[in-house]
């Protein structure tokens, strides 16, 4: 996929606004922690968002059209979040199953891991997807 929309011609739909950069890089802080919860066992974060992971999943695909307004990045990111949030109101629909009770650790435990996350991605995404989110330490 992400070969594809390299190779793709780059076709401008809207040019996104230089300030909405910040709330992506927000938005991507809150991506990356919610897919950390849900991603681990019974947390107040899971109790509350109820879907961390897909939850994390369509804010990580809002933030990236947030940034990027060409068709190939639309397909991209536009097209699997819409995917996900009609797999939340699916299983909204279905009923859950009851979780356990939720333990602060596991809340820790995600922001760390989500924050680690995202300095990863701070860090690899120029090298993996051609496009650096920082500049030279």
């Amino acid at each position: 996929m992400i070969a594809g929309k390299s190779s793709a011609a780059f076709i401008q739909i809207w040019v996104p606004a230089f300030p909405l950069r910040d709330k992506t890089n927000l938005v991507m802080i809150a991506a990356c922690i919610a897919f950390a919860a849900g991603l681990l066992p019974d947390s107040h974060t899971r109790v509350l968002v109820r879907h961390p992971l897909l939850v994390g999943l369509a804010l990580a695909g809002i933030a990236h059209l947030l940034s990027n307004g060409d068709l190939a990045s639309m397909v991209l990111f536009g097209l699997p979040t819409l995917w996900v949030l009609l797999q939340v109101v699916v299983r909204e629909r279905k009923g859950l199953a009851t979780p356990g009770e939720p333990g602060l650790q596991w809340d820790v435990a995600a922001i760390l891991l989500g924050m680690i996350a995202y300095g990863g991605l701070l860090v690899f995404h120029g090298p993996l997807f051609g496009f650096a989110l920082t500049g030279p330490l």
